[in-house]
Order: C-alpha cells, then sequence, then structure tokens
C-alpha cells in the first residue's frame, strides 16, 4: 500500500509541475515580445525591421498583421527614408519617428493599390513603425507625440 500512495503523491507532483511549467511556457513569448507604447498610453507588440534584408522585406507578402501589432524598423541615421506597397495585402498606416521619438509625421491609409509610388516623412526619421490602417485614427495617434520602446510608463 506504501507503494500505491507514493507512486499517487509522484503523479500528482508531476502533474502538478507539467502545469506550472506549461502554463509558463505558454505565457512567455508574450512576455518577451517587444512592446511599443504610446504618449497617450496605448500599447502595441511589436516586431523589429533591424537589418537589410527584414528592411527591404518588411510586411511584404503577408496576408494580415494582428491587431495591436506593428513592425518598427530600426536606421542607424536620421534621413527622408522611402517606403512603397510592393506585394502587399492589405492597408496600413506608417508612423514617422524622430531620433527624439517623437512622431514627425503620419500617413494614414496606405493602400496596396498605391504601389509604385514611394512615400517619404516630411522630416527626416529614425525610426519607422507600420501598423493596421486606422490605427492612428482609432487610438488618436498624433504628430508631436512621444512613444517608448519596452517601456510601461513614462
Amino acid at each position: 500500500m506504501n507503494k500505491f500512495l507514493y507512486s499517487i503523491f509522484l503523479l500528482c507532483v508531476l502533474v502538478f509541475l507539467s502545469f506550472f511549467f506549461l502554463k509558463n511556457i505558454a505565457y512567455a513569448p508574450e512576455n518577451d515580445t517587444p512592446r511599443f507604447l504610446f504618449e497617450n498610453g496605448k500599447e502595441i507588440l511589436i516586431e523589429y525591421a533591424d537589418t537589410q534584408e527584414k528592411h527591404i522585406h518588411g510586411l511584404s507578402g503577408r496576408e494580415s498583421l494582428p491587431e495591436n501589432s506593428g513592425l518598427l524598423f530600426l536606421f542607424e541615421r536620421e534621413e527622408y527614408y522611402g517606403f512603397w506597397m510592393k506585394d502587399m495585402n492589405f492597408a496600413i498606416d506608417i508612423i514617422w519617428i524622430g531620433k527624439d521619438s517623437r512622431i514627425k509625421d503620419i500617413t494614414k491609409n496606405i493602400s496596396p493599390e498605391t504601389y509604385p509610388r514611394v512615400f517619404k516623412p516630411q522630416d527626416p526619421i529614425l525610426y519607422v513603425l507600420e501598423v493596421n490602417a486606422g490605427f492612428a485614427e482609432r487610438y488618436k495617434i498624433q504628430k508631436g507625440m512621444k512613444v517608448n520602446i519596452n517601456k510601461t510608463s513614462y
């Protein structure tokens, strides 16, 4: 009988540990996902476009972008970078951000049909955030607003 109770005890411990680790594994990617915070409190999950290859490819070929997420392009120096909608399957807003972490410009509701037109900011920028079309309007994202990456407060 002691062996039976011991076996049950071990089984319970294994089930508990399995549940605990599986639960943490399920949530780990979300907790590690980079976050982008707007001055007005709106937060989104982001992916980085931080290589030349990622800059060229961007969101091209994707069927959609998850709600409350975006692709953040990181550049080495401030310039007037141009973006187009080659091979895009959905419309986006482009949020142009300077080295001071302030929004310099917003180009809204750019549809795939605008290709080969090239969109550029009014001022030199260091970062570009691509989000679903209508995002800037829906969340009242405005020129001059400050942004933070991986921050939870200002």
